[in-house]
């Protein structure tokens, strides 16, 4: 695999404006030689904008976009050495397999080039299809036409967009482990885009969250998840339960304070925080279990009353619909983890050890 360390793109104070609309306002970012980061956000977001500026098809109103050092703000998109595959897989009708995949090595010796075309098919499993037309192939299969087709000529980019978006769950699963595997086995440099949280975690070294234009965090899928910086990043990826108060300090202890209620967090982190600004506290479902009523307290433990709503059997968990202070809150307990199992209307607590709870700045 390629250097890691060198950037293959640079965004420098990239922005887009629409008249009065910034959809992409001032943002800096590096794409390592090798890695797979992923622009992950809801419609509107700004992630698709960026997407087709470094595609060269939208020109940045600022900033500079720099692709292996050099600068390719103003370079047409067939010059940038790039690849794409689209959601649409966008391939010839007209043209066979082997002839889509062969379109961007029209300078390739034939010989060379049907080498080329072979070693592609083989890449994506799907030898021995050359002679076959578009029409004649599933939609996993055109995908895999169109991966192939991005990659045969080894670009210094590969830039997917919403590459599964047209695919059942079943087929895009197996796909995107395809594509993990290539990415692998290639070293590709791959930049992507999709509003899939599961998809951009199971793919990405890094993932970008947009948000308004502008990046809130940039980090690892388990940096993102564990980790996040702002309130919205916790609320976007996964499902996370938010306990919005203030600050406070009980001696070397950090908690969150709301209306008649304080909740306690990981006192490594105590420092950080002053008291009396706005905060959440950050639960994920899974890190929740239930406990009787009458059950005791278990030092080191953050517990809570609540009343169930809604039980949802899911094979290997249970999810748990629940009231606590005033608010929803959902717990995810394996199916087999305790022989407590309340019913909708019965009460129980939620227990969760306190260095699983996350405390982050924000409203």
């Amino acid at each position: 695999m390629a250097d890691v360390s060198q950037p293959a793109l640079i965004l420098q104070g990239v922005t887009k404006a629409f008249a009065s609309l910034v959809a992409v306002d001032a943002i800096d970012l590096e794409l390592r030689t090798g890695e797979f980061l992923t622009l992950l956000g809801s419609s509107g977001s700004g992630k698709t904008t960026t997407l087709n500026m470094v595609a060269g098809f939208i020109k940045p109103t600022e900033g500079r976009i720099l692709i292996d050092g050099h600068d390719a703000t103003h370079i047409p998109p067939h010059k940038r050495g790039i690849g794409m595959v689209f959601q649409n897989y966008a391939l010839f009708p007209h043209l066979t397999v082997g002839q889509n995949i062969g379109f961007p090595l029209t300078r390739t010796p034939k010989a060379e080039r049907a080498g080329l075309v072979r070693e592609a098919l083989r890449l994506v499993g799907l030898e021995g299809l050359e002679d076959r037309f578009p029409r004649q192939l599933s939609g996993g299969q055109q995908q895999r036409i169109a991966f192939a087709r991005a990659v045969v000529y080894r670009p210094r980019l590969l830039l997917m967009d919403e590459p599964f978006g047209a695919l059942d769950k079943r087929l895009r699963e197996t796909l995107q482990l395809e594509v993990r595997r290539l990415h692998q086995e290639l070293g590709i440099t791959i930049l992507h885009v999709t509003h899939d949280q599961e998809e951009a975690i199971v793919l990405s070294d890094r993932i970008a969250i947009f948000s308004r234009g502008r990046i809130e965090q940039l980090d690892s899928p388990k940096g993102i998840y564990e980790r996040p910086k702002t309130l919205f990043v916790a609320d976007f990826i996964g499902d996370a339960n938010i306990f919005r108060g203030e600050i406070s300090h009980d001696g070397g202890n950090i908690a969150v304070e709301g209306d008649g209620w304080c909740l306690h967090g990981p006192s490594q982190h105590s420092g950080e925080f002053t008291a009396g600004t706005r905060a959440g506290l950050v639960v994920r479902p899974d890190k929740i279990s239930l406990a009787s009523v009458n059950s005791p307290i278990t030092p080191g433990i953050q517990r809570i009353m609540a009343r169930v709503r809604q039980v949802v059997y899911l094979g290997e968990t249970v999810k748990y619909e629940l009231e606590a202070l005033d608010q929803t809150v959902y717990a995810r307990p394996r199916a087999d983890a305790s022989a407590f199992a309340p019913v909708p209307g019965e009460e129980a607590y939620l227990e969760w050890r306190l260095e699983h709870g996350m405390i982050v700045q924000g409203t």
